[in-house]
């Protein structure tokens, strides 16, 4: 069996200027963002639009399960990330986010990239793409770079201990507990 989800947003190409409008104080640099969420835990702005990938590096004290989301707008954006070592590994067999819906049609975020992996004590690398979905086609010439403008990101990153000294079994909650797991995982 296989199951899927089909996400689809319309709306007019007029809205497409204003809906990548950056503030007044101008869009972040998505190294700036990634780098407040490994810190704080999240991030959230407007970043400078674009096809970029950025390195987000994570430190872990212990073995850990380890989530990072990227809420984005799905008109606006595409978004994939992934642990770095996996890259020379075929697409079809890396782990691959899941994607789906969150909040509401008409806000701006309403699209999310979940990754949710285990990993051992140390360093860790991940990469976060963010490709514009519209550029480069007729109907959005104005929309392909030609001007400044900005997209709507937030990423989020969180970890907790993965603990096999308890002497229980450890139950992970969350509102959603769709975690992908390899072939032959131990929980």
């Amino acid at each position: 069996c296989a199951a899927f989800e089909l996400l689809l947003q319309m709306a007019p190409l007029s809205d497409l200027e204003r809906m990548t409008q950056c503030p007044q104080s101008g869009g972040s640099s998505a190294q700036d963002l990634i780098r407040t969420a490994v810190t704080t835990g999240n991030g959230t702005g407007f970043v400078t639009r674009g096809k970029f990938t950025e390195a987000m590096d994570l430190s872990l004290d212990v073995l850990s399960l380890v989530e990072v989301e990227v809420q984005f707008n799905l008109l606006l954006s595409n978004v994939d990330i992934w642990l770095t070592g996996q890259s020379q590994v075929p697409s079809a067999r890396r782990m691959a986010p899941e994607i789906g819906a969150t909040g509401t049609a008409g806000a701006p975020l309403n699209a999310r990239a979940s990754l949710q992996l285990r990993l051992g004590a140390g360093q860790h690398q991940l990469r976060v793409l963010h490709e514009p979905t519209l550029q480069g086609t007729a109907s959005a010439a104005s929309f392909s770079g030609a001007t400044a403008g900005c997209v709507p990101l937030a990423i989020g990153v969180r970890h907790v201990p993965w603990r096999r000294d308890s002497g229980g079994t450890p139950v992970v909650v969350s509102s959603s507990i769709t975690t992908p797991l390899s072939y032959a995982s131990d929980l």
